[in-house]
């Protein structure tokens, strides 16, 4: 009788255990993969409009010298690319940039990994075509208003450097004709290349400041940011949480400055 009580005793408590432990598997299994669903905060599509709009708002504005020419960077060059195959609507064909070439073979690889169906591609493929038909008069808004700001920087320097020529002349003529000496043209020299380098600074300042004043390049940022709000909200249906978030770890960084 003690044997057998015994028994049920011994047997009930590896069932309660067994089931436990298989409770526990599945919570574990469970959290894993509630765990891989999450999208990051950087991944976000807030995330992106807002590392989008740092870019355009507060664009990459190149260092200026003698030799040198001021650039612009005002919109990502991929940003008139179909994200999942390459075209660019902008050009009628793929853009010709390397970083964009590059680009494009990234995306071969990376759509084979996402698996899309027929459906999915076709949704993808009119989705962007939509985005771009939103945002390109923005987008040649801001590339118009940039190269405007540019040519006026390319023209300041050109004034000024003539200048400078001349100052330099006059310099080298008054320590050729004896009206100053050696220790004298040296320092004024010094000088002159002091005001030049801080005169290249105050043009870069200048530049970000004509570009932040902008009410027009502003307003087509807001567009912009508004166009690829919309078409990543579609991108998330179409490809569904899982793969958007094997899609976003990939293409996030085009919204950032290399």
């Amino acid at each position: 009788m003690k044997k057998s009580t015994l028994s049920i005793v011994i047997a009930v408590i590896f069932l309660f255990g067994a089931e436990a432990c298989k409770k526990e598997k599945t919570s574990t299994a469970d959290s894993n993969t509630n765990t891989a669903l999450v999208i990051a905060q950087d991944e976000t599509i807030d995330a992106q409009i807002e590392a989008l709009g740092s870019y355009i708002e507060d664009p990459f504005v190149s260092d200026v010298n003698e030799i040198e020419e001021l650039d612009v960077i005002g919109v990502p060059n991929e940003l008139s690319l179909d994200y999942f195959y390459g075209d660019d609507e902008s050009t009628g064909a793929l853009n010709g940039k390397l970083d964009s070439i590059k680009y494009r073979d990234s995306l071969k690889k990376n759509c084979v990994k996402l698996k899309l169906s027929k459906a999915q591609i076709i949704k993808l493929k009119l989705a962007y075509k939509e985005k771009w038909l939103c945002m390109k008069t923005g987008v040649k808004t801001i590339k118009e208003k940039d190269s405007i700001t540019k040519d006026w920087a390319s023209k300041d320097k050109k004034t000024y450097l003539d200048a400078y020529k001349l100052k330099f002349a006059a310099i080298e003529k008054a320590y050729q004709s004896g009206k100053i000496t050696e220790a004298e043209k040296k320092e004024q020299i010094a000088a002159l290349k002091k005001e030049l380098a801080e005169y290249f600074v105050k043009l870069k300042k200048n530049v970000v400041s004509k570009i932040k004043d902008q009410k027009e390049r502003k307003m087509s940022a807001e567009d912009i940011k508004k166009c690829e709000k919309i078409y990543l909200a579609k991108v998330y249906e179409i490809l569904g949480k899982e793969k958007y978030i094997i899609w976003i770890k990939w293409h996030k960084k085009i919204y950032r400055r290399k």
